[in-house]
């Protein structure tokens, strides 16, 4: 007969436990969590910004349907209703730190691969992303300094090519290969 294994409880969320013990173990097993690194982009007039999102998950399949947050609350609830996720591929860590707390996108500070693209919407999009999405906001929901946004899919836009770029264990890590990995693999430049 197989054994069960017990789980040891680290914390919780009775008052006997203290909040810093606490707060370090829902830490620790957050880092085991895997999550897609997305850029989320949006105007607030003419100006652009962007914001490495903490979290994105499918909300519904029938209306398409995204949740995603992000720090900056307020960023998006005074911003217009349309926005765009621009998940990473793996070779996108430089982006990633970059708009780690939001930042401004300009065009001409960018120094990688791709681009940013306009949408039909006026939203922009990395041009090398694993995929993006061209979403409007149906909900904005502010709490402990984040935005928590419900996105309906206008238009999916799928780049390919590399790995995912996941954060995994407290640092960047990929899903599958990158496009250097893969042009190695098949002999097109020597390995350095």
């Amino acid at each position: 007969m197989a054994q069960l294994a017990a789980l040891e409880i680290v914390a919780s969320g009775s008052n006997r436990i203290g909040l810093p013990r606490r707060t370090v173990a829902y830490t620790e097993a957050l880092r085991q969590v895997p999550r897609a690194v997305s850029i989320v982009s949006f105007a607030r007039g003419t100006d652009r910004f962007g914001a490495t999102a903490t979290s994105l998950s499918s909300l519904s399949l029938e209306p398409p349907t995204i949740l995603v947050s992000f720090d900056g609350s307020g960023a998006l609830s005074a911003a217009t209703a349309s926005f765009g996720v621009s998940v990473l591929g793996a070779s996108q860590v430089e982006l990633a730190d970059r708009f780690g707390h939001g930042a401004p996108i300009d065009d001409a500070a960018d120094t990688s691969e791709g681009s940013w693209v306009t949408a039909a919407s006026g939203v922009v999009l990395r041009s090398d992303a694993v995929a993006a999405f061209e979403c409007e906001s149906e909900e904005v929901i502010e709490r402990h300094g984040r935005a928590i946004v419900v996105g309906r899919i206008r238009n999916i836009f799928k780049a390919g090519g590399s790995g995912a770029l996941v954060y995994w264990l407290g640092a960047y890590n990929s899903i599958g290969w990158s496009d250097d990995e893969i042009r190695r693999a098949v002999g097109l430049f020597p390995i350095p």
